[in-house]
């Protein structure tokens, strides 16, 4: 069991790395005109595997924590910055509409498999489903191995249904606001010709520009977009150290504090996949 998550572990964040990499190259390419290609990938990500090996090294209390303590205020002055300065009024209308929405086709979207009339069985439906549908939850359900043990690991002295609250219904109420307000912005600026992202819908460019065209449109959009970049990068990094010290811990009899060449070797191993994959 322990050998399948840390397969699993480290599949799930050289996949995230490598789309990082990718996105912070991209953000490099649009906002400053610096094209790095492969090359500039393989650089990012190497990078990011100092930054979050260091942190790891320092420990939960002197790295991991401190740095997920500015993750998570970046995180909401963005997004408030993101519900103020856009159209605020058809964001809590949207918000409240894709709740509900969530609610009554969650189960029946789960399992979509394009053979019904929607999809009547075609290839496309069918691709489609397998590129996002199985793909993303496939990705997620890679992390939970490590996140189930460093959650445990982090909650000493936490009732179990504190620790069950804060993993489900505090990260869900931060994450759908972030949908909602972010999401919700680019589709009505879309709509209302504010931004475009027709390159992006019909596959010329790739997902990961979305961000950078939506806050080029806000007031001072250089400034968030350089906020964009630096959140991205510090939410991979408190995640990496944190599912690296959980492979450590697995791969040493479940040891507390395992030995930094230990935690050294996981960090080096999942930037080299990350690498490789891209």
């Amino acid at each position: 069991v322990d050998i399948l998550a840390v397969f699993a572990t480290i599949g799930g964040v050289a996949t995230s790395l490598g789309f990082i990499g990718s996105q912070f190259i991209t953000g490099l390419d649009y906002q400053l005109g610096i094209s790095m290609g492969n090359i500039g990938i393989l650089l990012v990500v190497t990078f990011m595997t100092l930054l979050f090996t260091t942190s790891m090294v320092l420990g939960v209390d002197k790295g991991i924590r401190r740095l997920s303590n500015f993750n998570m205020i970046l995180f909401v002055v963005l997004m408030m910055a993101t519900f103020i300065v856009g159209p605020t009024l058809f964001l809590i209308l949207l918000g409240t509409q894709a709740v509900g929405g969530m609610f009554s086709d969650f189960v029946s979207m789960s399992l979509f498999t394009g053979a019904g009339a929607f999809g009547a069985g075609s290839p496309e439906a069918t691709n489609w489903m397998n590129a996002w549908t199985v793909f993303y939850w496939a990705w997620a359900l890679s992390w939970s191995p490590f996140a189930g043990l460093f959650i445990a690991r982090i909650s000493k002295g936490r009732t179990v249904r504190e620790v069950a609250f804060t993993g489900i219904v505090a990260t869900s109420a931060a994450t759908i606001p972030w949908f909602t307000f972010v999401g919700g912005t680019s589709v009505w600026a879309q709509h209302n010709g504010i931004a475009d992202f027709s390159a992006v819908m019909a596959g010329e460019a790739g997902a990961e520009v979305s961000g950078f065209i939506l806050f080029e449109t806000f007031p001072m959009g250089s400034l968030f977009m350089l906020a964009f970049m630096i959140l991205v990068t510090t939410f991979f990094v408190t995640s990496a150290d944190s599912s690296t010290l959980a492979v450590s811990m697995m791969t040493t009899g479940g040891k507390k504090h395992p030995s930094s060449i230990n935690r050294i070797f996981w960090a080096v191993l999942q930037g080299a996949v990350a690498s490789i994959l891209m």
